[in-house]
């Protein structure tokens, strides 16, 4: 009981915070996110990393999760360079080696970056971490480019995570994560702030908040639920077709 309350004071005080700096921006006109759909939010996690305060409480929750959630492991992976700084603080804690996996189909160089060349992963257990889960995709590449190099991939562990369906079903292999490629075996996805949480938690703290900075109450609340329930399509339902990039 103890626990579920120190973890549920860390959860709010980031909350709070993700709140009061601005990462969570409410976008109108909607702007394309990496994979070319529109959306209504955008979110800056960099803010909430750069302050110190709330990068020393991502740490604490993230190793009171490892001890109590995931267990032993070998290798932290990094999604591209959003993981890399919470993938650092669990390394540095657990003396663990870290690796990044570039999931970017135009990056050039070394797709998995701290490998040699030729070098595996066999037998390794490995977490992949990313600051943000949307729609899974970029999690699960991750998660499949360190198995093909035969590294254990059982969990993985964002900063915020959306709560969109799809990614529930990519995670569980019963959707493709690109271009007909599925997880043959899932991955427990574990995260430190929610979508559905920080809507309960803005909806209940509204009257403290500048409302300017606060995108999950009132109409824009509406506007955020009709994408969050249909993310894919929305964009294009109301004028702003899948951008190609």
């Amino acid at each position: 009981m103890a626990r579920e309350t120190e973890q549920t004071r860390l959860v709010n005080e980031l909350e709070l915070t993700s709140l009061k700096l601005g990462v969570y921006e409410y976008c109108d006109p909607p702007q394309p996110d990496e994979s070319g759909y529109y959306a209504p939010l955008r979110t800056h996690f960099g803010r909430l990393i750069r302050d110190y305060s709330s990068g020393n409480t991502i740490k604490r929750y993230l190793i009171e999760m490892i001890h109590h959630s995931i267990g032993n492991f070998d290798i932290v992976a990094a999604v591209s360079l959003s993981g890399t700084a919470p993938a650092t603080s669990v390394r540095d804690y657990f003396h663990k080696d870290l690796i990044i996996v570039r999931t970017r189909p135009k990056y050039s160089g070394n797709p998995i970056e701290g490998l040699l060349p030729g070098e595996r992963l066999d037998g390794k257990k490995v977490i992949v971490i990313d600051d943000r889960l949307e729609t899974g995709q970029g999690t699960a590449l991750a998660t499949q480019m360190v198995r093909d190099l035969g590294g254990i991939v059982d969990h993985s562990i964002a900063i915020y995570d959306n709560n969109l369906d799809i990614a529930e079903q990519i995670f569980s292999g019963k959707a493709d994560f690109k271009n007909g490629k599925r997880l043959e075996k899932p991955i427990s996805s574990h995260s430190i702030l929610s979508h559905r949480n920080m809507v309960k938690f803005a909806q209940r703290e509204a009257a403290y908040l500048d409302a300017d900075l606060v995108p999950f109450i009132g109409e824009r609340l509406k506007v955020l639920e009709e994408w969050h329930s249909d993310p894919f399509n929305w964009g294009e339902n109301h004028g702003y077709p899948r951008k190609i990039r």
